[in-house]
């Protein structure tokens, strides 16, 4: 609430307190017209600040981050469930409570929805940072039996930006990297929303499905 609108309940008067506190409605002292002291809020006639708050975390960590939005981009019309977001705003620290702590809040000025190209990108790096070069002739050779294989998409039916996609994730089953039926054929599309979903490393039979 911005400015609430108080009626006096003796005399009928108006009148407007802006609101300062986050925690607390803050009421007329005394009514300028008949100097009585009991208020009723008009909620409808009040002003308030179009806000919404989300809690953004990693799947990898326990770190989490409370990100507020207003006015204009309170609106999620253009976003959904899996999709990679870029939050922009400015970083301050609000007083819990409870245990009288200070912590992080972000005041979000501008939302991004990162391309799905580009969080293929990223992962792609990140997988060859963490796990080494996937270029050996067995990976090579495995990759491409795969492909040729299943034909198309697994998922989506496209035969377009084939990629081999392990059943069982690449890092905890090492034995089975170079396995044909550890294989399936993803487009890049279905496969970067798999792991945007699962993460890289929680591949197997049971979140495929």
């Amino acid at each position: 609430m911005e400015t609430g609108v108080f009626e006096c309940r003796g005399c009928m008067r108006l009148h407007e307190v802006e609101q300062t506190s986050s925690n607390t409605i803050i009421e007329p002292t005394l009514c300028s017209e008949c100097g009585g002291r009991s208020f009723r809020l008009l909620q409808e006639e009040s002003e308030y600040v179009n806000t919404q708050l989300i809690i953004t975390g990693s799947k990898d960590t326990s770190r989490k981050l409370i990100v507020v939005f207003e006015d204009d981009l309170t609106s999620w019309d253009n976003y959904n469930i899996g999709q990679h977001i870029r939050f922009t705003g400015i970083l301050k620290t609000y007083r819990e409570e409870k245990n009288g702590r200070f912590n992080f809040y972000l005041y979000c000025n501008h939302i991004e929805r990162l391309s799905e190209e580009l969080f293929i990108e990223e992962e792609d790096e990140e997988i060859e940072k963490e796990y080494g070069v996937r270029d050996s002739p067995e990976y090579n050779a495995w990759r491409l039996e795969v492909v040729s294989r299943d034909k198309v998409c697994q998922c989506c039916g496209s035969e377009k930006y084939p990629v081999a996609h392990h059943v069982f994730s690449y890092e905890n089953y090492p034995k089975l990297r170079v396995d044909p039926n550890n294989g399936i054929r993803l487009c890049k599309w279905c496969h970067g929303k798999y792991h945007s979903h699962y993460g890289i490393t929680n591949a197997n039979p049971k979140t495929y499905t």
